[in-house]
């Protein structure tokens, strides 16, 4: 299972290096261009299960840093890569310590991301992920888990305000809302809602043109979330999973979690049935 959802290199802030002057040398639209390549192919090794690639993508990206225009997104799709190299970790069976470490890596691209574009969420959406990711990573370290769960509280909050619309923060926040204690305002039925709506806004988002460095995921992500939910609720629907999982494959057909783990526990779940 991937938290946030689906279940999550060294630990380095890099500097400017030779490598950002080679990014002046090429023409704004050639840098544009490149970095939205980049971006697509980090995309795509996400969801084909690419940790390696993963890794030498976020370290080619560190070129850009150094440019006005493109330092913002730059560091926004470094962080998606290491959070994602951490979140397919999870079902690979990575390392404690690999898994805190991409993490971590994640949070400071983001929050670098954040200080040059202070007006965007999508870098706090990843980063309120990554947070979220980490409670669970320190989950037998009672201090260092709260220390994730204070900030990841402060993010929701600050998210909820600025964003509530925001249908990659609605695939965050149903995960949250799938966790959280009754008690404390969640509900498996408040995260089917979350997702639902989320999706409903990420379909109307995918109708209109999208600057091609700005964040367009979240449809499939929780098309998945839905198929997961309905497989894992307290009323399994293993139709609607599977309904689900469908049409994330669709829009995602090498999608590895859906593909080659997530369906075939459906049809696992059917087969007992």
């Amino acid at each position: 299972m991937l938290l946030g959802q689906g279940t999550r290199l060294p630990c380095f802030r890099p500097g400017f290096t030779d490598e950002v002057s080679y990014a002046g040398t090429q023409s704004s639209s050639e840098a544009r261009e490149e970095l939205e390549r980049k971006a697509k192919e980090i995309r795509r090794a996400d969801y084909e299960d690419d940790r390696a690639e993963l890794l030498r993508l976020f370290e080619e990206l560190e070129r850009f840093e150094g440019d006005a225009e493109l330092g913002p997104h730059a560091h926004y799709w470094r962080g998606y890569a290491m959070w994602r190299r951490a979140i397919n970790g999870f079902n690979d069976g990575a390392g404690k310590t690999e898994l805190d470490g991409d993490l971590a890596a994640g949070i400071r691209e983001f929050e670098a991301a954040e200080k040059l574009d202070p007006n965007s969420v999508e870098a706090t959406i990843g980063r309120v992920s990554c947070e979220m990711n980490l409670i669970y990573v320190h989950r037998d370290n009672v201090e260092e888990a709260n220390k994730h769960i204070a900030k990841t509280a402060q993010l929701v909050k600050k998210l909820e305000d600025a964003a509530p619309n925001n249908p990659r923060f609605l695939w965050i926040y149903g995960a949250n809302l799938w966790y959280r204690p009754v008690a404390a305002g969640g509900s498996q039925e408040k995260a089917f809602e979350t997702y639902r709506r989320g999706l409903e806004l990420a379909k109307t988002e995918a109708k209109k043109k999208q600057n091609a460095l700005a964040p367009g995921w979240g449809e499939p992500e929780l098309l998945m979330s839905l198929a997961w939910s309905s497989l894992n609720g307290a009323t399994a629907d293993s139709a609607a999973a599977r309904r689900y999982a469908q049409a994330a494959l669709k829009i995602v057909p090498k999608w590895h979690y859906v593909r080659d783990i997530l369906v075939p526990q459906i049809e696992a779940f059917e087969a007992k049935k």
